[in-house]
């Protein structure tokens, strides 16, 4: 079974504007690192919502772009002891 935060990305991928650019994450789009920690945030509701920003910039700064969302998202969910 799939981690749940990888799940129902739907309603993100109508926010994209170019399509060809789904599958990829922008840590330094204001609207998606929210999006993200949002999802984090209802999944594991007692993290902090400053350790999930934190993860998702190290991880933005670390990983060279384009940052594909299943590894990203993958990346910041390690980078916050969560196992997938």
């Amino acid at each position: 079974m799939a981690h749940p935060v990888f799940e129902n990305w739907e309603d993100y991928d109508s926010l994209k504007e170019n399509t060809e650019t789904a599958n990829e994450f922008c840590h330094t789009e204001k609207w998606e690192v929210k999006y993200l920690r949002e999802k984090i945030k209802r999944h594991y509701p007692n993290l902090h919502a400053k350790h999930i920003l934190d993860a998702i910039a190290f991880c933005g700064t670390k990983m060279p772009p384009p940052h594909y969302r299943q590894l990203f998202v993958a990346s910041v969910l390690k980078q916050l002891g969560i196992k997938i």
